[in-house]
C-alpha cells in the first residue's frame, strides 16, 4: 500500500471508510523494510530530534535534509546530487555504504559514522566533502579473539579515524598480532580491547600516530614505565651506628697488623 492508492480510495469514500483506510496504512507502515528514503527537488526533511531507522537501505537526496539534532541510522548509500543539500547541524549520520556528494553538505558539528551495520563490503567516498567528525566504527564483539598472522592495517585519517571498540564497554575483545606480522597503525581510537596474547600492537606514543588509549587497552602502544621503586635507606641513627662499626673494624685491622709485625 503507498500513498497515491491511499489518496485515491480517500476520495472515494466516506468520511468513516476514510477513517478505517488511514488506521490500516498507519498499522502496516512500520512493517515496510528496505524501503528508499528519496527526497525530490523542492522537498524538505527536518529530523529534528527524532532518529529515522533506515534498516538498510538508501538516501538520496534531491532536495533538502536537515538532521537538526537527531539521528540517521542504519543507513546503506547515502547520495547527494547536485543542487541538494544535505545539513548536518549539530546531529548523528550512520551509514554502511557509500558517501556520494555531487551536492552539498553542510556539516555544522555533526558526526558521520562509517559502521558496519549492514555488511555492505568496500565502502566509497565520492565527491568533495568537508565533514566536521568523521568515524570509522568497528566493533568486535566482547570476548572474541581475532587473529592476524600476516598482517594487521588500521589507517584512519585526520577527519576520519578509526574507532576500534568492544561491542561491550568494560568487556575486552582480544587481538592476536603474529610475530612475524607486519603492522600500519594511524588515527585509531582504541578502546576495550587486549593485544596481550601475541606481539605489541604499535608499540610507540599514541599520539605521535595520531590516535588514543581508551580504557582497558592492554598492548598496544608504548608501555608506560613502571613507577620507581625507592631502595630503603638507614635513618640517621643507623648510619652512625654503621659508620662506627667500621671505624672500628678499621681499628681492629691496623692493630693486628701492628702484633704481626712485632712479632717477625
Amino acid at each position: 500500500m503507498n500513498c497515491m492508492f491511499l489518496l485515491k480510495k480517500l476520495a472515494k469514500t466516506s468520511y468513516a471508510e476514510s477513517l478505517a483506510l488511514i488506521a490500516v496504512f498507519l498499522i502496516f507502515l512500520p512493517l515496510t523494510t528496505n524501503a528508499q528514503l528519496n527526497i525530490g527537488a523542492g522537498a524538505s526533511v527536518d529530523a529534528g530530534s527524532g532518529t529515522i531507522n533506515m534498516n538498510c537501505s538508501d538516501v538520496n537526496v534531491t532536495g533538502v535534509m536537515n538532521i537538526g539534532s537527531g539521528q540517521l541510522q542504519k543507513a546503506t548509500d547515502i547520495s547527494i546530487v547536485p543542487g541538494a543539500l544535505l545539513q548536518g547541524d549539530n546531529g548523528v549520520i550512520n551509514y554502511s555504504g557509500d558517501w556520494r556528494n555531487t551536492g552539498s553538505f553542510q556539516a555544522g558539528h555533526s558526526s558521520v559514522n562509517l559502521t558496519d551495520d549492514c555488511n555492505t563490503g568496500t565502502s566509497h567516498i565520492v565527491g568533495d566533502s568537508d565533514f566536521y567528525r568523521f568515524l570509522r566504527e568497528l566493533s568486535v564483539a566482547a570476548g572474541s579473539e581475532q587473529g592476524f598472522l600476516g598482517g594487521l592495517q588500521l589507517v584512519g585519517t585526520g577527519q576520519g579515524r578509526i574507532n576500534l571498540h568492544s561491542s561491550v564497554n568494560d568487556s575486552p575483545a582480544f587481538f592476536v598480532l603474529g610475530d612475524n606480522a607486519t603492522q600500519q597503525i594511524a588515527n585509531v581510537d582504541v578502546r576495550d580491547n587486549d593485544a596481550s596474547r601475541g606481539a605489541h600492537i604499535a608499540p610507540v606514543e599514541p599520539a605521535s600516530i595520531g590516535s588514543t588509549r581508551g580504557a582497558n587497552v592492554v598492548n598496544w602502544f608504548l608501555d608506560y614505565l613502571a613507577p620507581l621503586v625507592p631502595i630503603p635507606t638507614l635513618s640517621a641513627w643507623s648510619l652512625l651506628v654503621l659508620t662506627f662499626c667500621i671505624f672500628a673494624v678499621g681499628i681492629g685491622n691496623a692493630r693486628r697488623r701492628e702484633l704481626i709485625k712485632r712479632h717477625r
